[in-house]
């Protein structure tokens, strides 16, 4: 039954009353390690009658579909033209569900760009004085062209180096999910979602995407590396990680974690969680992990847990449109399992997780001058956000592209000086 539209005007006004959002951006203060300016059910009531407009569906919550008990929750957006289903996690279920409708609001916005845009090569742009990111400093798709990359037309839109404080125009491909077939022409850059957030404020969205490029960077830097910095995690302190590790441990999940951490500096947490292959109510839910990079170690140790929990969940719910056969059959493989369980049962030096370095938390604005400082100390030279969303009522959407950082799936072309 549709409640009145009196109530429903009541209930967004008080959401953004006590979110505060009057307050100028900047200066909103960030709680719980979570990096929003807002608790979750006040974000949530402040854009969920965004669903019908935005083609959401339906919210699922299905926590209950694993034995771990941690928050997870599903957007359905059917007519979407990248994934049809968002995940969201989180320490509780209003978290988890949260999450999931900003992420499935986010990748809408980024679906549907109507930036105005040029089309020229970065040569062209170049030798017009126009500043543009250099797309062999970019992430490939995996079939593209090894060449000519500077010298191919393309659609490209302006964004703002954080850097500097200019303009800069970025390829079209790396911000838009527009996947539809016929937007599509031949292989180019890598189509992804990394450093796409959405916030109650600029701010906000600007340093979670942040977090997200950096994590992505240093898990790929971390993986490619003989430095492995596991964490032994009887030192681990925080009531919310702890929380999670006796949710695995309860269970008969075994976990082990990793720093991460990069050049930049910004604590980032790999995780991988398994269950013994040897016990008998061992249901096929296979090898997975989590990354997360936050200002606080704590906080990136509970993100990568989190994502670990997530990925369990989106393999037993069969939910995500772009998790391939061969990957299913990965997670059911009891003999990598196996593999996995003896490697990380061999032994070896473990690091007290109170080493890893902490950022003391301000304003968003203010988180976000650190992260870039970070990014700008590690060599990188452009830090570019482009604004995909931003107008009332809906949330902040913003791409974070900065040139030289590996992605989701690693080699940028150009070789990038940050080596640690």
């Amino acid at each position: 039954m549709r409640r009145g539209g009196h109530v429903e005007i009541g209930e967004r006004l008080g959401a953004q009353r006590r979110c505060r959002i009057r307050r100028a951006d900047r200066e909103a203060r960030l709680t719980g390690g979570s990096g929003r300016a807002c608790r979750a059910d006040e974000t949530f009531a402040r854009f969920r009658r965004l669903m019908p407009s935005a083609g959401v569906t339906r919210l699922a919550d299905v926590t209950g579909l694993d034995v771990l008990g941690i928050p997870v929750c599903l957007a359905v957006r059917p007519l979407a033209r990248s994934l049809a289903v968002s995940v969201g996690k989180g320490m509780d279920t209003a978290s988890a569900r949260t999450a999931a409708l900003m992420e499935s609001l986010e990748v809408r916005h980024a679906e549907n760009i109507d930036a105005a845009g040029q089309v020229a090569s970065f040569e062209e742009l170049t030798d017009n004085g126009i500043p543009a990111v250099d797309p062999e400093t970019l992430p490939l798709a995996l079939d593209a062209e090894p060449v000519g990359h500077r010298r191919r037309r393309a659609t490209w839109i302006p964004g703002s180096d954080v850097l500097s404080g200019g303009q800069v125009w970025v390829p079209l491909e790396v911000v838009s999910l527009d996947f539809r077939l016929d937007s599509l022409t031949a292989p180019w850059l890598a189509r992804n979602s990394n450093g796409l957030a959405s916030g109650n404020t600029r701010p906000e969205a600007m340093l979670h995407a942040l977090c997200e490029v950096i994590e992505r960077d240093a898990e790929w830097r971390w993986g490619t590396s003989d430095d492995e910095r596991r964490i032994a995690l009887d030192t681990v302190r925080d009531p919310g990680c702890r929380w999670l590790l006796d949710r695995f441990a309860a269970r008969g999940v075994y976990v082990a974690a990793w720093n991460s951490t990069s050049a930049a500096g910004l604590p980032a947490v790999g995780c991988v969680v398994l269950p013994d292959p040897d016990e008998a109510e061992w249901f096929g839910t296979g090898v997975h992990d989590g990354f997360c990079c936050r200002m606080e170690p704590a906080a990136a140790l509970a993100g990568a847990l989190q994502e670990a929990a997530q990925k369990r969940l989106t393999y037993i719910s069969g939910s995500r449109d772009d998790v391939t056969r061969e990957e299913m059959a990965r997670a059911h493989d009891i003999g990598l399992v196996r593999r996995v369980w003896t490697d990380l049962h061999r032994g070896g030096e473990r690091i007290d997780f109170a080493t890893l370095r902490s950022y003391p938390r301000g304003s968003a604005g203010s988180d976000v001058a650190v992260a870039a400082e970070a990014l700008r100390r590690a060599g990188f030279e452009r830090i570019v956000v482009v604004d995909v969303g931003g107008a009332d009522p809906g949330p902040w959407v913003v791409k974070v592209v900065v040139p030289g950082a590996y992605g989701p799936y690693g080699s940028a072309l150009a070789p990038v000086r940050p080596v640690a």
